[in-house]
Order: C-alpha cells, then sequence, then structure tokens
C-alpha cells in the first residue's frame, strides 16, 4: 500500500557528534521572551547552575529578548554553552502568549530541537530557563549522580519525569549565606503564614 504524500511541519535535521561520542546531557528550551532587564541576571545563575548540573549545552530559539539578555545570550554562545537560533514565526500567529497556536509555536520548537540535537546527547532534558531539575537528597550534586542514584532493578527506560514544585516569589526572610542577588537560591522556601 503506498504512503500519503507528507505535510510535515518540521524539516528533520539529525545532527550526529563530530567524534560519534555522545554527551552525557543537553537542555532544550521552547524559546525565550524575556522582556525585563531584571530575567538577564537570572538567566546567568541558572546557566551557571546548569552547567554544575553536569549540562554540557543549552539549546533555544530567541523570540525576543531584552538587550541586556541577548548580550548575555552571545557571551555563552561564544562559550560554546549556549546555541541560539532564531524564533521564525509565521505571520499567520497572533502576537498573544496564551493562544493555542502559541502553544502549537513552542511544541514545534520543543520538537525542532528534540529532533535536530538527540543524537548528541546520552540525556536531553526540556525545561524553561525558571526551571531546575534539583536532586532532593543533599549528596547527590549533579544529574549524572541523581540518575545513577536511581534503583532500575536492571530495565532500561526512555524517559525520566521530575515533579513539579514551585517556589513563588513571596516575602520570605532571605538567607544569610547565599548573597542576595542568587534570586534561584534564595527562592527555595516558601512563607506560610
Amino acid at each position: 500500500m503506498p504512503c500519503d504524500f507528507a505535510e510535515n511541519n518540521l524539516r528533520i535535521i539529525d545532527i550526529h557528534p563530530p567524534k560519534g561520542v555522545k554527551e552525557e546531557f543537553g537542555i532544550c528550551v521552547k524559546h525565550v521572551t524575556y522582556e525585563d532587564r531584571e530575567f538577564a541576571f537570572r538567566f546567568v545563575e541558572w546557566v551557571h547552575l546548569m552547567r554544575i548540573m553536569g549540562v554540557t549545552k543549552i539549546h533555544l530559539a530567541n523570540r525576543f529578548v531584552h538587550p541586556d539578555l541577548l548580550k548575555v545570550l552571545n557571551h555563552f554562545e561564544t562559550k560554546d554553552f549556549v546555541e541560539v537560533l532564531p524564533f521564525l514565526e509565521p505571520s499567520s500567529v497572533p502576537d498573544v502568549k496564551r493562544t493555542w497556536e502559541a502553544r502549537t509555536l513552542e511544541l514545534n520548537m520543543i520538537n525542532d530541537c528534540f529532533y535536530r540535537v538527540r543524537h548528541l546527547y546520552k540525556y536531553l532534558a526540556i525545561v524553561d530557563p525558571d526551571e531546575i531539575i534539583t536532586p532532593v537528597k543533599p549528596e547527590i550534586k549533579t544529574w549524572h549522580e541523581l540518575l545513577e542514584s536511581i534503583d532500575l532493578e536492571g530495565k532500561k527506560y526512555d524517559a525520566y519525569l521530575s515533579h513539579n514544585l514551585i517556589f513563588p516569589n513571596v516575602e520570605a526572610p532571605l538567607n544569610p549565606d547565599i548573597p542576595p542577588y542568587h534570586y534561584i537560591l534564595q527562592h527555595t522556601r516558601v512563607k506560610f503564614e
């Protein structure tokens, strides 16, 4: 039986590691749309936390960002830790952040990143720059150690799921052991009244 004509949304570009050796962890980010200057500082902190966790490279698309964040992205791109692609938005999609079309574009960006770089890494995480997959046990410091600590009973899995826990930006006392300019590290506790 002949196949139908394919009408794919994405042209698959398969990139393989140049020396045939996969890096351990990569990250796909749907796209960045941070117009607030303050987020440039938070992004720097997030990138360094990802590096500490064992990430080799972050792949993202630039939709629109503050000029200071663009400088940060360019800096990390020169260090070969971030890959920034242009966000190519169809002209028919309204510029509304919560429309069905906007969600479809986000999924397209994630799928594009996944299929483009999937052969470069053993593990590929899909997270946003305001999300961090963190081990709960204090003796586990990296994602590599986290995966090694999971008892898989000899089984292999294609994917792992992490639980979502939100630390809202509430008025809580600052941790005196952490500099106040570390936004992410300062927002790891919730103040309950």
